[in-house]
């Protein structure tokens, strides 16, 4: 704030002379100006880049350079929201705050990289075991992927012949999810 004292001395024309003054105070009570950068959004595994805000003093007409950031991390499916508050000071403690929020999201399914081959067996041929069948590999980008196995079969006219389909479907953790088929003849 700013304090001006003025002394006014008045005289009348017998000389006789009376002082007055007085104090003038100008007070800054306007917090700066803030700009906090825009929402968005990412889709993993895109990196959000992270952006500093910047603040105005109207009565200084002045840039604040110093502002405070508190970051809040709120967890999804293994993912993230990141709240970002940003706060800034002027000389006289008036203080504005803005906020940022980032979203990090995966929409992305896990990719297999090995499904087992499809196969044919004759029906007087030992047919393998499903360790032996073979299981699928899938991974994601941006959590673990799980596997599950479930099974169709499909019995044909002739006795003894019949179709095996091995389904393999691979979840990340939000709910994401793939699905590849073996298939088992025999004939």
């Amino acid at each position: 704030s700013l304090v001006q004292t003025q002394t006014y001395s008045l005289t009348d024309m017998c000389a006789s002379t009376t002082n007055a003054s007085r104090v003038i105070s100008v007070v800054d009570e306007i917090p700066p100006i803030i700009y906090a950068p825009e929402d968005f959004v990412v889709s993993c595994p895109e990196v959000p880049v992270l952006e500093l805000a910047t603040a105005f003093d109207e009565c200084s007409n002045e840039i604040i350079n110093v502002i405070e950031v508190v970051d809040t991390v709120i967890s999804n499916c293994g993912l993230f929201t990141l709240v970002r508050t940003f706060s800034a000071t002027d000389d006289c403690g008036n203080t504005s705050t803005a906020i940022q929020t980032i979203t990090v999201t995966d929409t992305t399914p896990p990719v297999f990289s090995f499904i087992p081959s499809d196969l044919s067996f004759d029906c007087a041929d030992e047919i393998p075991s499903d360790e032996e069948l073979g299981m699928a590999i899938a991974s994601d980008e941006c959590s673990e992927a799980i596997i599950t196995v479930s099974e169709v079969i499909t019995s044909a006219v002739c006795p003894l012949t019949y179709l095996r389909e091995r389904v393999f479907t691979a979840v990340d953790s939000c709910g994401n999810s793939v699905s590849a088929t073996q298939t088992i003849t025999i004939i």
